[in-house]
């Protein structure tokens, strides 16, 4: 028996799938965005100039500590490979130290 690809009950889930899968996506070339310009910055502090495979590979290294860290906070809080939820937490928590840190709470 052949499998329906587009079954009534998967095109009723695609428009939630999609919100969820665009969230993420958003999210983490947001992420990539702020990580580039970070290394940047470094770059331009330093006076360097890498070249593009040193830049894509420090912006590897950078993705995967934010995936790690976005999967690790979820399933902390019961919400194993929920992203939305993982990133939430670690940005509330990077505030909430940085706060901390200066003594403003």
């Amino acid at each position: 028996m052949e499998k329906e690809v587009f079954s009534e009950k998967r095109l009723k889930s695609l428009p939630k799938m999609m919100g969820v899968i665009s969230d993420q996506l958003l999210w983490q070339h947001s992420a990539g965005g702020v990580a580039v310009s970070g290394l940047e910055m470094a770059q331009n502090s330093m006076r360097l100039n890498w070249p593009r495979e040193e830049v894509d590979s420090r912006l590897k290294i950078i993705m995967k500590s934010i995936h790690q860290t976005c999967l690790d906070a979820a399933a902390e809080y019961g919400q194993s490979g929920n992203y939305v939820v993982g990133a939430n937490i670690t940005r509330f928590t990077k505030v909430v130290d940085a706060m901390l840190d200066q003594g403003l709470v």
